[in-house]
């Protein structure tokens, strides 16, 4: 989300498509899965935002399933 910190007014800035919310993976696409962290490249171009990829619950626990995790790189589209 971004948002305006004078208004208070809150705008979607990278969310996955698809009829519902949540996990790329739950929704049977691909995307976001559980981003935990994000920071903007120093010319303030790109953010990148470290994905933790899918968790797994099994008779051992919630883990994560290997291989998933993304770092992503967001830019804006110019129109």
């Amino acid at each position: 989300m971004r948002v305006d910190v004078r208004t208070g007014v809150i705008h979607e800035f990278a969310a996955n498509k698809g009829k519902t919310t949540g996990p790329a993976s739950a929704q049977g696409s691909k995307g976001l899965e559980r981003p935990v962290a994000a920071r903007f490249d120093p010319s303030g171009e790109a953010l990148y935002v470290v994905d933790f990829g899918i968790l797994k619950e099994t008779a051992k626990g919630t883990v994560p399933q290997q291989k998933t995790g993304v770092l992503w790189r967001i830019t804006r589209e110019l129109k």
